[in-house]
């Protein structure tokens, strides 16, 4: 098993076509917070309610030593045209030792359905692997959180497991789908069968 490589300890500039991943500045701050505003964001994602803009600018500070001193690697999603914030994408819990990460992302409602976290997510999967050498990546989002998980599996991720009450969500703890990206050293045949295929067909998605 190779190891993942040590590398610039700086969140990159990363270019996709229609949009482009970046580091967190002082000024996205209004954006990120109108983002974090949104009710379908702010019901998924694990965040302050209301959301204010010194909550943003406390999560901008913190992003950058996030990855110079640690394991998370935050990213703007900017449509390449405009340098318009529409949405974020994160690889967080990176060990170089395990060569593993996981992928977290949203996109803002206006410019949800056009491609944007898929293209995100691909980008950053990519970068992983050839610049980290990172040997798995994963994203584990909510059952009821469809539209995450076409996501995933548009950028060619597939489900590995369900976890049963894995996170609380508002009131409720609530079922996880995990995803990972098959990787060469799977050496998997035509009959791998992934591990949601055996759970209940209408399984309990909320528990209070």
């Amino acid at each position: 098993m190779t190891r993942a490589r040590e590398t610039s300890r700086r969140v990159p500039h990363l270019a996709g076509g229609v949009i482009v991943l970046r580091p967190w500045a002082v000024d996205d701050a209004p954006a990120l917070m109108a983002a974090c505003r949104e009710p379908e964001i702010s019901h998924w994602c694990t965040m302050p309610s209301p959301y204010s803009y010194g909550h943003a600018m406390a999560w901008i500070g913190d992003t950058g030593e996030a990855w110079s001193k640690g394991r998370d690697a935050h990213f703007a999603i900017d449509d390449a045209a405009t340098g318009e914030v529409v949405g974020a994408i994160d690889l967080v819990g990176v060990d170089p030792n395990d060569a593993h990460g996981r992928l977290r992302y949203w996109v803002r409602a206006a410019r949800r359905r056009k491609g944007v976290a898929r293209r995100a997510l691909s980008l950053l999967a990519a970068w992983a692997i050839d610049e980290l050498a990172l040997e798995r990546l994963e994203v584990c989002e909510a059952l009821g959180n469809v539209g995450a998980q076409r996501v995933a599996e548009a950028a060619g991720f597939r489900p590995e497991a369900l976890y049963r009450s894995y996170r609380r969500l508002g009131d409720h703890r609530t079922d996880y789908l995990l995803y990972a990206l098959p990787m060469p050293s799977w050496q998997v045949g035509a009959d791998w069968v992934d591990g949601v295929s055996e759970a209940q067909d209408e399984p309990l998605v909320e528990r209070p």
